[in-house]
């Protein structure tokens, strides 16, 4: 069982287990009390740190093909003389881009 405990200063995380033994004057409860804040405060962080990476990862994703492309893009105009050929380029990149950041949300 866990139970909060509040004191002046802060909020206590407790795991209570009750056991039973058998003794000469007849069975005896023992009661056990852990602070278990520090262990629920690690796994919170962790549950962050995944949530983080996986955001992180997906965003990676996105972002990817929009700098490939516009990177390819700007090699072409530094490089392309055929404006006809530049034109059709920049308008297929920018579909691209587009139909990415559709398939994103």
């Amino acid at each position: 069982m866990q139970l909060s405990l509040s004191t002046e200063r802060e909020e206590l995380q407790i795991s209570l287990h009750v056991s039973q033994i058998r003794m000469k004057r007849g069975m005896m409860r023992i009661l056990t009390l852990n602070n278990i804040g520090n262990e629920l405060e690690m796994k919170e962080m962790e549950s962050w740190i995944r949530l983080i990476r996986v955001i992180t990862h997906e965003i990676m994703n996105s972002i990817a093909p929009i700098t490939s492309l516009s990177e390819t893009m700007r090699f072409l105009y530094q490089s392309e003389n055929n404006t006809a050929a530049l034109k059709q380029n920049t308008l297929e990149a920018f579909e691209t881009i587009n139909a990415t950041a559709f398939v994103h949300q």
